[in-house]
């Protein structure tokens, strides 16, 4: 029982408040004087809200409650809180001490806001407590006059995503919740980050075109690419991407001699992918290279049609324009990985889904540009170089 209707408590409310009715001002004026004017002694047993409020000292149990019943008094609602302060121990390590800490939770706007009088902390708990129980009541209730004794042990256990996700999904409007619904419909968080971070890849990708000049293969092929290597890993996609690309490249002429249709020569080179895949993750863990177990989730759809795109570009092009472009690919594919990878993009992406809308104004820009190319500044940079007299001269 926390004693919020004693007139002692009534009285000294009032006098704090001075006549300022608001919710803020009340609980501001409450902690200061919890927290400054009642000063910390670690007596054994319960202190009352009275009982600190007359000697002005009080144990972390005495000063949560006056608090508590100092807002109470003015009808905000308020409650005790209580469970360990972790230490900075090695992982693992057993807790020995025995004692608990209390901290004050005030309902202010619709949530509980945490208050902590004894060590300073305004509308905030740090992270290393942990909450145990609500409510003025001891954690361990025991019959006297027995031989008692108890431990805590904390050891440390990093939540997977999906915890995280449901923890946080309370709100049925969150966007939270939304994914947790489609978690329950077995769509992972590592599916939707990839979904939602794609128009991302894809700007990059109109970004290399239209701003710097840099053509790849296809029109988005490398943003696909960079979804590849999610897989993968950057370099050993790039490993695996290039191999695969090249030696396939070399085998499509012996196919096109021989005179196949096209479906089918698609379907051989696609059989040739996935053993040259096989293969090298093989080779690869046999090695030690554990990550190169995850060569084979590599996209193949996306190994096939650029292999046909390359291939076609060494008939129409040449070798040469062939494999500057793979390396523009290569190159702007890298790029798109890094920014769709940016964790803090990702994070940022996933709890507000509607910055989208800020990809297509980004793309928007992107399409008016009627500028220069960096590429272009330096192709044609020897009529850069040029002074005006020259090139007047020259016309005449």
């Amino acid at each position: 029982y926390i004693e919020s209707d004693d007139p002692a408590i009534l009285a000294k409310s009032e006098e704090l408040m001075k006549g300022d009715r608001r919710i803020k001002h009340a609980v501001t004026v409450f902690y200061d004087f919890v927290s400054s004017g009642v000063a910390y002694k670690p007596y054994k047993g319960k202190t009352s809200a009275v009982t600190a409020l007359k000697l002005r000292e009080a144990s972390c149990n005495g000063k949560n409650r006056l608090l508590v019943a100092l807002c109470r008094s003015q009808g905000i609602p308020a409650r005790v809180a209580g469970g360990l302060v972790l230490s900075k121990k090695k992982r693992e390590e057993a807790i020995t001490k025995k004692t608990t800490h209390s901290w004050t939770e005030i309902y202010i706007n619709g949530q509980w806001v945490p208050f902590c009088p004894t060590n300073g902390y305004f509308a905030e708990i740090p992270a290393h407590y942990l909450e145990l129980y609500k409510g003025d009541r001891a954690f361990i209730i025991r019959t006297k006059n027995i031989d008692f004794d108890y431990r805590w042990k904390v050891s440390e256990r990093r939540s997977s995503e999906e915890e995280v996700l449901y923890t946080n999904a309370t709100n049925y409007f969150n966007i939270l919740r939304l994914w947790a619904t489609l978690e329950q419909a077995s769509i992972s968080l590592n599916l939707l980050v990839i979904i939602l971070t794609i128009p991302i890849g894809a700007t990059v990708v109109a970004f290399a075109r239209n701003v710097i000049g840099l053509v790849p293969f296809g029109t988005f092929m490398p943003a696909l690419i960079a979804v590849a290597f999610r897989d993968t890993g950057l370099a050993w996609g790039v490993i695996l991407f290039t191999i695969t690309i090249l030696s396939c490249g070399l085998f499509w002429p012996l196919l096109e001699k021989a005179g196949i249709l096209h479906v089918p020569r698609m379907a051989i080179i696609l059989t040739l992918e996935v053993m040259i895949i096989v293969g090298i993750a093989l080779v690869a863990i046999n090695f030690g290279y554990k990550r190169a177990a995850a060569i084979s989730l590599f996209p193949l759809a996306v190994l096939t049609l650029t292999t046909e795109r390359f291939v076609i570009s060494i008939i129409e092009e040449g070798w040469s324009p062939t494999l500057q472009r793979f390396a523009v690919s290569l190159l702007v594919a890298t790029a798109a990985y890094l920014v769709m990878r940016w964790t803090f993009l990702e994070n940022l992406i996933i709890a507000y889904p509607e910055l989208l809308l800020s990809v297509i104004g980004v793309n928007l820009l992107l399409g008016s540009w009627t500028g220069l190319r960096l590429t272009e500044f330096i192709r044609f940079r020897s009529l850069y170089l040029r002074g005006p007299n020259e090139m007047s001269g020259q016309e005449t």
